[in-house]
C-alpha cells in the first residue's frame, strides 16, 4: 500500500483532504476502484461520497404499462442497487465513513453538481 500524508502543502498552505467522491459505473467491475477508495479514506481519515447516476427516463409510466425493455431496465436498476449495497458493506466492514447518493440524470452533469455541492477534494472514478 502506498504511503499517504494526511496533509500536504500547496502554495504555502496546508490542505487536509476530508471527502472524496467515488463515482461508480456499475456495468464494470469496480473492485479495484473501491479498494483504492478504502485505502485513500484510511490514509486521510476521510469520508467517501458514493455516487451512482441512473440515466433519466423520458417518462413516468406505471409498472403495468412498461414494455419488456422497460422491465429489463428496472431489473438492471435492482441489480445496481445490490452492487451498491455490496460496496457499502465493504466500507462498513473497514469502518470507512460514507454517504450514498443516487441520482437520476446525465452522469457528466450530476457528477459536477454533487462534487461541488459536497465540497469534495478528489473524484475517484474508473474508466470505461
Amino acid at each position: 500500500m502506498a504511503l499517504f500524508l494526511r496533509k500536504f502543502e500547496i502554495n504555502n498552505k496546508y490542505i487536509q483532504m476530508k471527502k472524496a467522491l467515488l463515482t461508480l459505473d456499475l456495468k464494470k467491475d469496480s473492485g479495484k476502484l473501491v479498494q483504492k477508495a478504502i485505502d485513500w479514506a484510511r490514509a486521510f481519515d476521510a469520508q467517501i461520497i458514493l455516487l451512482h447516476v441512473e440515466l433519466v427516463d423520458k417518462d413516468n409510466k406505471s409498472l403495468d404499462t412498461y414494455s419488456q425493455e422497460d422491465k429489463e431496465k428496472i431489473m438492471v436498476r435492482d441489480e445496481n442497487m445490490r452492487k451498491i449495497l455490496e460496496i457499502e458493506s465493504q466500507f462498513k466492514e473497514k469502518e470507512i465513513g460514507f454517504t450514498r447518493v443516487i441520482r437520476f440524470g446525465y452522469p457528466q452533469e450530476v457528477i459536477l453538481e454533487v462534487a461541488g455541492g459536497e465540497s469534495v477534494e478528489i473524484n475517484l472514478m474508473g474508466l470505461n
